[in-house]
């Protein structure tokens, strides 16, 4: 294959302030270790779906018609939400994309409407799962259906899920291609950037475990900070009312995390979209909560900032410029993209101003003062990364889990 796993610079020169993100071999070479991987198992399931495939005469009988060609045009396809083809490979395979237009325009089509392409993606990512470079554990019961978390030196699900390859059979997105955000991550530096969900999660107590699970969290009847609630409804409102106003992406970031740090500290309400009113917190967040929320922060944020080396991310179709073009199109208009999408800015700059959030709270005087104690100190410095660079990374589940149990915070 004609691929090129050598790290393009950052976006807009943006570096985030993560360990071992600045080092753009590392960066390449974990993107490399997963990616190719990945696109080993869909070149299989392509060579194994298309000799059933019934294809357009003009598809077959093209002397380009071959599994190169095929796999350019399905990393060009959206999969749920995410088209799986980066800016640094689009840039690579261009010329040959617009050599080549006409019939990797007909392959994308028919991967599109005969639901190909999502077959292909499926089953290629159930293989994935077990394939033996993995180890694989099951049983978790925080991890959302369907999908992979990345651990130390595997991979996590459901004790149900992954037990067959059905994928195959199905002509809808199955799987979330963002879990392959969370390997690279991981392959970066394991220590910081794997899921810490298997290894003190029996022992947390059940307030722990909802505030990652965020049930009741899309009408706010639940936990009034866990993690889903405060990224997928406050901040996104926060995203949605300020992001046209505040043009500056540090600015903004810094405004909602400004906003989300009041609401925690129990000294603002913030607008619910789902419940369709202002919520706020009673007291403020306990130092339990905010070791256990800054601990998810940790695997999740580190994704979301290298997402730009391993794909690009969509959306909504009013705000996913990639909806409705060619697979040319598609491709040259992804080479040519030097700054992130709305959808992009939006998932990475909401993780940042959650994350940013806590730090304030753990900084702030009058929290200190009321709150002032060993796991807070602690926390403050795994938000800051200045544990892992003492050597003394901390897994702060275990210590909440060695701490004691808050009561739980409800609407």
């Amino acid at each position: 294959m004609f691929w090129n796993w050598e790290a393009a610079p950052w976006l807009c020169n943006d570096v985030p302030h993560h360990p071992h993100y600045d080092d753009l071999p590392r960066v390449g070479r974990a993107t490399k270790s997963v990616k190719f991987l990945f696109y080993s198992l869909l070149l299989r399931e392509l060579t194994l779906m298309l000799k059933t495939e019934t294809l357009p005469r003009s598809i077959e009988s093209h002397p380009y018609a071959d599994l190169p060609s095929w796999l350019i045009a399905l990393l060009s396809q959206r999969y749920g939400v995410i088209y799986l083809l980066s800016r640094a490979e689009a840039r690579v395979i261009a010329p040959f994309v617009e050599s080549h237009g006409p019939l990797l325009d007909a392959m994308g089509e028919h991967l599109k409407e005969s639901g190909l392409g999502n077959r292909v993606y499926n089953a290629a990512f159930e293989a994935y799962v077990h394939h033996p470079v993995h180890r694989l554990e099951r049983g978790c019961e925080v991890v959302p259906p369907n999908c992979v978390v990345a651990i130390e030196d595997g991979v996590l699900v459901r004790e149900e899920d992954f037990q067959g390859c059905f994928g195959r059979y199905t002509d809808q997105a199955l799987y979330d291609l963002h879990d392959l955000a969370h390997a690279v991550a991981t392959r970066i530096c394991p220590e910081l950037y794997a899921s810490r969900f298997g290894d003190m999660l029996p022992e947390l107590p059940d307030y722990a475990k909802d505030l990652i699970r965020s049930p009741g969290f899309r009408r706010a009847n639940g936990v009034l900070c866990a993690d889903r609630l405060l990224f997928s409804e406050l901040l996104m409102c926060l995203f949605d009312r300020e992001e046209a106003r505040v043009t500056d992406p540090e600015a903004l970031v810094e405004l909602m995390a400004r906003e989300v740090a009041e609401y925690l500290l129990g000294r603002k309400a913030l607008y619910h979209a789902g419940a369709q009113r202002y919520i706020e917190c009673t007291s403020p967040v306990s130092v339990e909560e905010l070791a256990i929320l800054a601990q998810i922060k940790a695997y999740e944020l580190s994704a979301s900032e290298i997402e730009q080396h391993v794909f690009v991310r969509g959306g909504s179709s009013a705000r996913d410029e990639l909806v409705g073009l060619t697979t040319t199109q598609r491709v040259l208009s992804i080479a040519a993209s030097t700054s992130l999408s709305y959808n992009e800015r939006r998932n990475v700059y909401k993780h940042r101003a959650q994350t940013r959030a806590y730090v304030k709270i753990s900084e702030d005087c009058e929290f200190r003062v009321d709150a002032d104690c060993d796991l807070l100190r602690a926390t403050a410095s795994h938000l800051r990364y200045r544990d892992y660079w003492l050597g003394q990374r901390k897994n702060l589940f275990k210590l909440v889990a060695d701490w004691g149990q808050p009561l739980p915070r409800t609407a």
